[in-house]
């Protein structure tokens, strides 16, 4: 394959894989990580004209929806302490 035809991101595409992986399975927030190296090899692809990586855009979509999980449950957290410190002053 000639260089210019080469996908985007196929050196972080392990990385962002593993971390989406590890996101779902152990620390969620790794899950950001993936969503923003596949953001920049997304940004890089549409610069450049070449395609992306498999790989890549599979971690870039898990890591997207962990982003919004994460995101989820920390809008649901800051709900119920407000709630509880509401609760908590009657």
């Amino acid at each position: 394959m000639s260089a210019m035809h080469e996908p985007v991101g196929k050196d972080k595409a392990t990385t962002a894989l593993v971390c989406a992986i590890l996101g779902i399975f152990c620390f969620p927030p790794l899950g950001i990580v993936a969503f923003v190296q596949g953001r920049q090899a997304s940004g890089e692809a549409n610069r450049t004209g070449r395609p992306l990586d498999g790989t890549l855009k599979v971690a870039y979509i898990i890591g997207i929806v962990e982003t919004v999980l994460v995101a989820l449950a920390v809008l649901i957290f800051v709900f119920a302490l407000i709630v509880g410190a509401a609760g908590s002053t009657t």
